[in-house]
């Protein structure tokens, strides 16, 4: 018998999101749709969100949810409030 754990299942997505994704201070707009089940991560959201937006992981980008702010802080512009990884 193996010894090898069984990869753990995920709960299959209960709901999905659909989400209007624009870019600030960018005339003209900027903007994708996209659809994400209740199952994505910030982590996995910034992924699709790259892809949506063509883009290669070298932009900077932040989530703020209820007053927190989430992403990688940037040395060269430092915020009042922390950002939290």
């Amino acid at each position: 018998m193996s010894t090898a754990k069984k990869a753990a299942r995920k709960a299959p997505p209960q709901l999905i999101y659909q989400l209007r994704v624009s870019l600030n201070e960018i005339e003209p707009e900027v903007w994708r749709r996209l659809w994400v089940a209740d199952t994505v991560n910030l982590a996995k959201l910034d992924r699709v969100i790259q892809a949506a937006m063509g883009w290669t992981n070298s932009h900077l980008h932040e989530f703020t949810i209820d007053a927190r702010t989430y992403g990688v802080p940037d040395p060269d512009w430092p915020s009042a409030a922390p950002v939290l990884k």
